[in-house]
């Protein structure tokens, strides 16, 4: 199994780990709130100063919003599903929309086809989970001031 299918099975262990077996809602807000930490070091600190690629950023900005939209939501004792039902519909509309920029991102990355974009593509190959979990599996490239 390749590195990115082992840290999806990370994420989603952690996931049922923390919203289903850990004291409620303390696992669900620890579990938004991780998740809204590494998005925020990973795609916006670490993806953006080796790699620069404005798309990815983009959906990066997306995810940030929507986990940290889901700490108070959590907090409350609703999940995910339950957005809908405790928010207002504008609320619950940008929310979807943030998710959404995501896989949009990734998808504009792969249809700009940039080196970085390829480099990052073939490294991810041959990554570990261990190497995931380091930031080993981003490249860095040489931007000009």
């Amino acid at each position: 199994m390749k590195g990115g299918l082992r840290y999806g099975a990370f994420l989603g262990t952690m996931m049922i780990a923390l919203t289903r077996w850990a004291p409620q809602s303390a696992g669900s807000v620890v579990l938004w709130t991780a998740l809204t930490a590494e998005t925020i070091v990973l795609e916006r600190v670490v993806v953006w100063k080796r790699l620069r690629l404005p798309w990815f950023a983009v959906g990066g900005i997306g995810a940030v919003f929507a986990c940290a939209m889901m700490i108070p939501i959590s907090a409350r004792g609703f999940d995910i599903l339950s957005v809908g039902r405790v928010s207002p519909m504008s609320l619950v509309l940008f929310w979807w929309s943030c998710w959404v920029l995501a896989p949009l991102s990734v998808g504009m990355e792969t249809l700009r086809g940039s080196p970085e974009w390829r480099a990052w593509s073939e490294r991810m190959e041959h990554v570990t989970l261990l190497d995931m979990l380091a930031l080993r599996h981003i490249p860095t490239r040489r931007h000009d001031a």
